[in-house]
C-alpha cells in the first residue's frame, strides 16, 4: 500500500500513472507522512479510536490511515472547499465507511471532547491566530487524547554548498516561502495551549534534506526532474530507515507529540 496512491483516480493521463506507480509524488508530503506514521509509534489509541485530521488537504493521510487502521473513524476537515471536494470524489470510489470530510476552519471548531487524536501535517504555519488554532485542536480531545503537530523549521544553510548560485537560490526560497518555527517557540504555543508535550525534536536528516535541495534545484527543468524522481525518492526512504532525532540544524522541520 502506497502512501498517496488512492490520489490517483482523479488525475488524469501521465499523473494518474506516475502516481498509480509511485503513490505521492511530492518528496515534501511522503517525508511528512514519514513523520506522523513515526510520531504513531510513541502513542497508544484504541482500536476504535476517534481521529481528526486537522488541514487534510487532498486526504492522504485519512486515507493510509482508514485503510491501515480499519477499526478508527478519521474525520478530515479543510478550509479549501476544492480540497474537500476531491478528498469527497475519492471517498465516493473508495467507498471507505471509517473516513469522513467536512469543509471547516481549525480555529473555529464547536466540538468538545471527541477525539482520541488530532494530528496536524505541515498546516499550523499558513494560520494567522495560532494561539486560537492551538486552543481549538485542544478542546476537540478526550481528556489525555494526543496531539502529533508538525511545521517547518527554520531554514538551515544548504547541504550543496558546491553548487553555488543554484544554492543560494534555494536558500532564498526556502528562508521566503512559509513562517517558519524553532523548537523554543513552538514549545510555547503547544505547552500554552495546556498540552503537556511528550517530545518534540526534528525529524528530517540529511538524505530528506538532500532530495529537498536537488528537487528544489531542478524545479523548471522537469525532464532533468523525472529522471531524477527515483532517487530523490530512494534518499526519502533511506531517511525514513535513518530515523533522524538530532537537533536542528542537523535535523529541520519540527515534530511534538503531546497529550491533553
Amino acid at each position: 500500500m502506497k502512501y498517496g496512491e488512492e490520489q490517483s483516480l482523479v488525475e488524469s493521463s501521465f499523473k494518474k500513472v506516475i502516481t498509480k506507480l509511485f503513490g505521492c509524488t511530492h518528496l515534501g508530503e511522503r517525508s511528512r507522512h514519514n513523520y506522523l506514521m513515526d510520531g504513531l509509534q510513541f502513542i497508544n489509541l484504541p482500536k476504535n479510536a476517534e481521529v481528526l485530521n486537522a488541514g487534510s488537504a487532498n486526504g492522504a493521510h485519512s486515507f493510509y490511515l482508514a485503510r491501515r487502521f480499519p477499526g478508527w473513524h478519521i474525520t478530515g476537515i479543510d478550509i479549501d472547499p476544492e480540497m474537500v471536494k476531491r478528498s469527497l470524489k475519492i471517498n465516493e470510489l473508495l467507498r471507505f465507511k471509517n473516513v469522513d470530510f467536512f469543509q471547516k476552519d481549525i480555529g473555529a471548531l464547536e466540538e468538545r471532547d471527541r477525539f482520541d487524536l488530532v494530528f496536524s501535517i505541515s498546516v499550523m504555519q499558513f494560520i494567522q491566530d495560532q494561539e486560537r488554532a492551538f486552543s481549538s485542536l485542544y478542546n476537540v480531545l478526550k481528556p489525555h487524547g494526543y496531539l502529533i503537530l508538525n511545521v517547518p523549521s527554520l531554514p538551515r544553510p544548504p547541504r550543496l554548498s558546491f553548487l553555488g548560485k543554484e544554492r543560494e537560490r534555494f536558500h532564498q526560497s526556502e528562508v521566503l516561502s512559509t513562517k517558519t518555527y524553532d523548537n523554543n517557540e513552538l514549545s510555547l504555543l503547544v505547552a500554552k495551549a495546556g498540552f503537556k508535550i511528550l517530545k518534540l525534536y526534528n525529524p528530517s536528516g540529511l538524505y530528506a534534506q538532500l532530495a529537498w535541495e536537488l528537487s528544489s534545484i531542478l524545479e523548471g527543468k522537469e525532464k532533468r526532474r523525472l529522471l531524477f524522481y527515483p532517487f530523490l525518492l530512494f534518499l526519502i526512504y533511506l531517511d525514513k530507515l535513518q530515523k533522524n532525532e538530532k537537533p536542528f540544524p542537523a535535523g529541520t522541520d519540527c515534530l511534538v507529540i503531546a497529550q491533553k
